[in-house]
């Protein structure tokens, strides 16, 4: 039984911006059957409000309430630790509404969240963030990729690997926010009162969806879209579907 649904956008939904055949039908199953759901996504350069008009452009109705994105994960992780000031390490200043009460600055930081900057991670921006977490401001990782599949030219760092080397250099472990991590779906499903075994995570990452899935004890449903990768699943999900617009079907049988 399936009582909600946690749904990977990126490589699920929709992949380089364009939707899966079939991605709008089965959103618009789910909200005729009234089955709750909300879109989950590890991306740290957009916000919620930009999300709904891209899932618009699909065909895809939604609201900000709809999505569950992880600079809102960090932002929460904040406000529970008491946290006031935070250096909000992005280039993307539409993510700064989802910290909206914390001063963000950095000037002795309580916390530094960090999200992919991209070609801004240069050696003087490290250092920094650097000296600030020495100086005792907790990391705060918004996910912990070890690499993305950018259009252009294939394999491109993600944010994981800067991640390390501000572990390593100050010895003290960041706090992952993002997809695997088992805070970030306990955070995602804030509000929710169904059995943790009622509810499945839909998507296409092996690391990021089923592995957090199987850590924060929900049922997962694997789409062999994006990047899926039979090998490394296995029999691991609980489901596999050809892709979102087979979740109907599976339902049904269920």
């Amino acid at each position: 039984m399936i009582s909600a649904l946690l749904i990977d956008l990126d490589g699920t939904v929709y992949s380089q911006g364009q939707g899966y055949p079939g991605a709008s039908f089965a959103i618009d199953f789910l909200r005729r059957r009234k089955i709750p759901f909300r879109f989950i996504t590890n991306t740290t350069g957009m916000s919620r409000g930009r999300l709904v008009k891209r899932l618009a452009g699909m065909g895809i109705e939604s609201t900000p309430a709809d999505i569950f994105i992880a600079p809102q994960a960090a932002a929460l992780y904040c406000r529970k630790q008491g946290y006031r000031r935070v250096w909000l390490a992005t280039r993307d200043e539409a993510v700064f509404e989802e910290f909206d009460g914390l001063e963000l600055t950095q000037e002795n930081p309580q916390a530094v969240v960090l999200a992919d900057l991209r070609d801004d991670f240069n050696y003087a921006r490290m250092n920094a963030l650097f000296g600030a977490v020495l100086a005792g401001a907790e990391l705060v990782a918004m996910q912990k990729g070890r690499y993305w599949l950018k259009a252009e030219y294939g394999p491109t760092l993600d944010l994981g690997p800067y991640v390390a080397a501000l572990e390593y250099a100050t010895a003290k472990q960041a706090i992952v926010v993002g997809k695997p991590a088992r805070l970030f779906f306990d955070l995602a499903l804030e509000g929710w009162s169904f059995p943790r075994a009622q509810i499945a995570v839909v998507g296409d990452s092996v690391e990021n969806d089923l592995r957090g899935a199987e850590a924060a004890g929900l049922q997962s449903i694997m789409v062999r879209t994006g990047i899926y990768d039979a090998e490394a699943a296995g029999n691991s999900a609980d489901w596999t579907i050809d892709s979102l617009v087979d979740l109907p079907a599976l339902i049904d049988r269920l």
